[in-house]
């Protein structure tokens, strides 16, 4: 699939039953950029903003994962890392901004 527009294009390739790509494969597609934000690939070791929901009961990632550096929940959570409201998307992109110096 290809969409197209007067300010950008996309192409999408079908995997067709191979292996997904590592991540590092895939960013080397980008053109230079400032930011990608990157939902997926929780094992690897970039800077991560975890999310909890309460509803989910799952267990936290962040207390064992260096490479996170925020968590955003809608519940109250016991974390080392900076804590934001899940619905609170403004000071969860200014934390981005900031951690990546724009």
């Amino acid at each position: 699939v290809l969409l197209s527009s007067g300010a950008r294009w996309a192409l999408m390739t079908e995997l067709r039953g191979a292996q997904e790509p590592p991540l590092k494969t895939l960013l080397a597609q980008l053109d230079p950029v400032d930011l990608i934000l990157i939902e997926g690939y929780k094992t690897d070791k970039h800077p991560k903003i975890e999310t909890y929901r309460q509803t989910t009961k799952g267990t936290l990632l962040a207390p064992s994962d260096p490479s996170i550096i925020g968590v955003a929940a809608d519940c109250a959570v016991s974390v080392s890392q900076p804590l934001f409201d899940l619905d609170d998307t403004t000071k969860i992109a200014d934390f981005i901004l900031a951690q990546v110096g724009l």
